[in-house]
């Protein structure tokens, strides 16, 4: 379904551009912009849309998934400092209050009811493997943690 929806919308090259902020847990839609571009192509492999970071998906009334995408999660709870000296590499420190804004790109469809924020995170048991060294096949969890009506 993905890219049939994306193609529809690359033929019109309607795209939303979409502003969320967030503080802490909540997270707010800033603006919402109609813009005459591509939209970039969609991760439509289910391995992909299971890996971690934020996946996001437009539905319909009946909760169908008309679009979906898996990006990095761009909700930080930690930045990357660098240092004056050059012999020191980046690190990333924890940040007492997660606050940001981050743009999402959706295509622009009419039967589109809400977008849907699915955090997409390693398992506790694929975590500790990962850090013992062990191998093992990634356990990734699903969660929603936000909706936003398209209306």
């Amino acid at each position: 379904m993905n890219q049939e929806i994306a193609s529809k919308a690359q033929a019109k090259q309607k795209t939303l551009r979409l502003v969320y902020a967030y503080e802490g847990d909540e997270i707010k839609l800033v603006s919402k912009q109609s813009v005459d571009m591509r939209l970039p192509t969609p991760e439509t492999k289910p391995d992909v849309l299971n890996s971690p970071g934020l996946r996001y998906e437009l539905r319909n009334k009946a909760e169908s998934s008309l679009f979906a995408n898996v990006v990095e999660n761009p909700i930080r709870s930690d930045i990357e400092v660098f240092s004056d000296n050059p012999e020191r590499t980046a690190r990333r420190v924890e940040m007492p209050q997660k606050k940001g804004v981050f743009v999402l790109l959706v295509p622009e469809v009419p039967e589109a009811e809400n977008l849907v924020f699915l955090e997409n995170k390693l398992s506790e048991r694929t975590e500790r493997a990962l850090k013992a060294g062990e191998p093992m096949k990634a356990e990734v969890e699903t969660k929603e943690i936000a909706r936003f009506s398209m209306r």
